[in-house]
């Protein structure tokens, strides 16, 4: 419950719309939380400027707007709220000196924090009790409560909770956890997260009990492993008025506690079988050329070039940068990335189809704006323009085929495969290989 990620138990197809919604909800809110948080480190340094930026573009906004109506003969009415200053931007500066050192990563985590506390928290409870209403329980379920309804309600909840997670919580514990995370939820969704009176004197009212449960449940050495919060929840010491920011361990118990809730009566419900392995098919034509591939040429191509990362992603590191143009994307340009097989491989290896078994790749080349793929034709160029393509795949489609094609292939070129390589070398390190290849045939000659 500590020390997991973010995993889930997958559930089947058709066998329990509650769970099979929660998992969908979990799943979106996980993934956009972990792309707010991977884009925040590779952008922190300029969020200050971001910042003044945004303020800058909303000043600008309403002066375009004064300026084009009247060139489609409308003016804007001056109302009395005018007279008043108008901005989303005048507050935050004071809250991030306050409570985040004027830290602008430290403070978008804690509004992002706050966004999935609420979502999950309201994904989770509607779902249970949709579940809880499904099996004919139709007595209603206050929000407090509704883990005590689960313990009491599903037959055999407990014992399989704790025989899945290696715990011994009693229904009491389930019981304070949840009114622990009720009372966080309802302070981000009241108050923003601004401690108040009636917060602290709930916090209070549980605190005896919180304790126990942790220190019944989690050992010593758990608990020495987060030396700043032994506790693991905080649940007394609040200051009012003060923010109420919820730790990295406290949101991880968050996450973790729920999943392993629905999960429990999930698996109660269901004879799942044990680490199924789920195919996903990405959905896909294979098209016959029908553009004409072109090298970088013009300054501003160069420019594009160069701005490009070296490699696709770290993750993605088999697709290097070419100089080839996406053909498809003609409103900006756009390089190709690009990845070899050495040796040779059929596509089947990689769409698992029998119609392409007799399809041999050497090189793969993909756009990662248009999501399309663009194969040369075993033992030509793709300028030659004879290849196959996959073209405008969906996210999912396109990132599971990017996958495949990037775990069999190599960023690296055969001795012998010169295309593109002014975006592999410098030109020091071609003439060097062209000295050489010259020496070589000379011997050969001799």
């Amino acid at each position: 419950m500590l020390f997991e990620t973010y995993g889930m138990i997958v559930p089947e197809p058709n066998t329990c719309k509650n769970y099979e919604l929660f998992y969908q909800f979990y799943s979106l809110n996980i993934k956009q939380n972990l792309i707010t948080n991977n884009l925040l480190k590779e952008v922190k340094s300029h969020l200050p400027i971001m910042n003044l930026e945004i303020k800058e573009s909303i000043n600008n906004k309403l002066q375009e707007i004064d300026t084009i109506l009247p060139g489609i003969g409308v003016k804007r009415e001056s109302t009395l709220r005018e007279e008043y200053k108008i901005s989303i931007l005048n507050d935050d500066l004071y809250l991030k000196e306050k409570y985040f050192n004027g830290n602008y990563e430290e403070y978008i985590n804690y509004i992002t924090n706050i966004q999935q506390v609420i979502l999950l928290y309201s994904s989770f409870e509607n779902t249970i009790s949709s579940y809880l209403k499904d099996k004919g329980i139709t007595d209603r379920i206050f929000q407090k409560k509704l883990l005590e309804e689960v313990c009491n309600k599903v037959s055999g909840f407990q014992e399989k909770f704790n025989n899945l997670n290696d715990r011994e919580f009693t229904i009491n514990d389930f019981s304070t956890l949840w009114k622990y995370f009720t009372f966080i939820r309802n302070l981000y969704t009241h108050s923003s997260g601004v401690i108040d009176e009636e917060f602290i004197r709930s916090m209070e009212n549980i605190h005896s009990d919180i304790q126990d449960t942790i220190e019944r449940n989690f050992n010593f050495i758990e608990r020495s492993l987060f030396p700043d919060n032994e506790k693991i929840l905080r649940n007394n010491d609040f200051i009012e008025s003060d923010l109420f920011i919820i730790t990295e361990i406290e949101l991880r118990f968050f996450r973790n506690f729920i999943i392993y809730v629905w999960e429990t009566i999930y698996l109660l419900s269901h004879n799942l079988t044990k680490e199924i392995t789920h195919q996903y098919s990405a959905s896909f034509n294979l098209l016959e050329n029908q553009f004409q591939f072109r090298h970088v040429q013009s300054p501003e191509e160069s420019e594009v070039l160069s701005s490009m990362p070296s490699f696709y992603t770290k993750k993605i590191s088999n697709f290097y940068i070419s100089d080839y143009l996406c053909p498809s994307c003609i409103s900006e340009p756009i390089s190709l990335y690009r990845t070899l097989y050495n040796p040779n491989i059929s596509l089947a290896e990689i769409t698992d189809r029998k119609e392409h078994e007799t399809l041999m790749m050497e090189r793969v080349f993909t756009c990662p704006q248009c999501r399309s793929f663009f194969l040369s034709k075993y033992q030509e160029k793709l300028s030659d323009n004879n290849g196959t393509n996959l073209l405008n795949l969906s996210d999912d489609g396109y990132l599971l085929i990017l996958d495949q094609f990037n775990i069999k292939g190599s960023a690296y070129m055969p001795q012998e495969d010169m295309e593109n390589i002014q975006s592999h070398l410098s030109f020091y390190q071609l003439e060097k290989i062209l000295i050489e290849a010259k020496k070589n045939s000379a011997r050969l000659k001799d």
